[in-house]
């Protein structure tokens, strides 16, 4: 069982280089998008040998932050073809998912999702990380835990198999929206209008697009909630989320302190 990671980090590096040594082993490979000019980003992705896609597609056509397009570059870096993986630069990946990882019970025509634990400030983290080590007993995980549904199978987690039969039923489907939509929907959220195509996937591509990131990763889990093939893993452990909730949705940089 191989699984592959995607994720974008602009801006963002800070969180980077606390994820990237942790996460990294628990993966068969990862891949981080990011810009030609976020220096940083590359540098950490060098010194911890994973591999680093630059591209400019997050603003074509004037979007803010089009996490889904870029996302698809990543598609054309996988190694295995199997599990996936798509994930967020501020999420970590407790020793738990070593096992997960390996659970070959897994249904391959269902999207995976986790809850997450939010730990928001560098100071937080290091606290975490010495109870985990030193006095796991005075942890209480359920306290810590987002238990809102709203949330399962967005972006920060989306495990699914690519050789699925909806995987290939997503490939097939192009999704075009009306202009009352566009005009309510992405719009206020674009440079100009004539620019960016109401098209938001085109046949053959498996992750749609949307000017910010919070928008593709909804329709991609629609995907699957459509179909009732949406599930939490069978062994729920939440991943860690560090920061703040929703600051890197448009591509806004952000440090972790």
């Amino acid at each position: 069982m191989k699984v592959e990671a995607i994720m974008t980090c602009v801006g963002r590096s800070s969180f980077l280089k606390e994820t990237l040594p942790i996460n990294k082993d628990k993966f068969n490979n990862i891949i981080v998008i990011t810009t030609p000019t976020d220096y940083e980003t590359q540098k950490i992705c060098g010194e911890n040998d994973v591999c680093c896609v630059e591209t400019d597609l997050f603003y074509k056509n004037g979007a803010s932050f089009d996490k889904g397009r870029s996302i698809n570059e990543g598609f054309k870096n996988l190694k295995y073809q199997e599990w996936v993986v798509l994930t967020d630069c501020d999420i970590v990946f407790p020793t738990p998912f070593y096992g997960i990882f390996k659970n070959t019970k897994l249904d391959k025509n269902n999207l995976y999702c986790t809850r997450r634990l939010i730990i928001e400030s560098r100071k937080e983290f290091l606290d975490f990380t010495r109870k985990v080590a030193y006095s796991p007993e005075l942890l209480d995980i359920n306290s810590m835990v987002r238990l809102d549904n709203k949330e399962l199978g967005v972006g920060f987690f989306q495990m699914f198999h690519l050789q699925s039969k909806i995987i290939e039923e997503i490939k097939k489907i192009k999704i075009k929206i009306n202009q009352d939509e566009f005009n309510e929907l992405i719009a206020p959220l674009i440079k100009s209008k004539k620019d960016y195509s109401p098209v938001l996937k085109e046949t053959g591509m498996i992750h749609p697009c949307f000017p910010t990131a919070g928008g593709s990763d909804s329709q991609f889990r629609h995907f699957f909630v459509e179909r009732s093939a949406m599930s939490v893993l069978p062994e729920p452990v939440p991943v860690i989320h560090l920061g703040q909730i929703g600051k890197g949705h448009s591509g806004v940089s952000q440090n972790f302190q």
